[in-house]
């Protein structure tokens, strides 16, 4: 049975949860720009190695982080042997696994140290930062955090239709990837339709909170950076220097 998205957000302390969300998203964008540029091997180690760095760091067990590419194993496979077929060469075919399975591991570091509202919220100040057609923030945090409560809603409701098959004498958790993937197929208009419901009483609650003048929404992080997120675009911005002095 799916762990309800298993989200994770574990309320520790560590270097990577003080860290800004901004900062880390931005960190994405250049891990996958790093990624883009001409090859060079040195260049290669320091960009995963940076990554696996950031994973220790999180304070959050690397079996877990096991268990995300894990859950992955069908996509990778399908994908090595698809590029595989179309004729990449090996050595840049293994290359390029790496880099995905760390991109993986650098998105699962962003969930597992931020909250599900900091995501959204940061993702919205990313967003503004190319807004050309005036959408407030407000609205560009709305859209994301209700793009992720969506999907974790139909893993929910998933769960909750995998247990009610068990009450009543199938058992579906425990059975084959297969089973379980037939019962959300049949049960995905169903799953879609409680799912939609949630995310409607959710944006209704939203909108009274934010009628509501007495409310004050907390973001813990807004502009200010601590030496934290200058360490941390000092490294990215370290690896952006090295490629130009050493490698183009």
């Amino acid at each position: 049975m799916l762990d309800m998205l298993d989200y994770s957000y574990n309320w520790e302390r560590s270097v990577l949860h003080r860290i800004n969300p901004i900062i880390k998203i931005v960190g994405l964008f250049f891990y996958v720009l790093f990624c883009m540029f001409k090859f060079n091997n040195t260049l290669f180690i320091i960009n995963v190695s940076f990554v696996f760095f950031l994973m220790l760091l999180s304070n959050v067990s690397i079996l877990r982080y096991l268990k995300k590419l894990w859950k992955l194993k069908y996509f990778l496979i399908v994908l090595y042997f698809v590029l595989f077929r179309f004729g990449m060469r090996l050595g840049n075919l293994n290359i390029l696994f790496l880099e995905i399975v760390f991109f993986i591991i650098f998105v699962n570091i962003i969930i597992f140290t931020t909250s599900k509202e900091d995501i959204g919220k940061g993702l919205a100040y990313v967003a503004n930062l190319f807004n050309i057609i005036g959408i407030s923030v407000k609205k560009i945090s709305s859209f994301f955090t209700n793009v992720i409560s969506f999907f974790r809603y139909m893993i929910s409701e998933y769960n909750e239709e995998l247990i009610r098959s068990d009450i009543n004498g199938t058992s579906y958790s425990s059975g084959s990837i297969i089973d379980r993937k037939l019962i959300f197929i049949k049960n995905i208009k169903n799953i879609y339709n409680s799912s939609r419901e949630k995310i409607k009483n959710r944006k209704e609650n939203m909108k009274n909170k934010y009628l509501n003048f007495k409310t004050i929404i907390k973001y813990n992080y807004w502009n200010k950076l601590v030496l934290y997120d200058f360490l941390f675009l000092l490294c990215d911005f370290g690896i952006l220097l090295f490629y130009v002095l050493k490698v183009r």
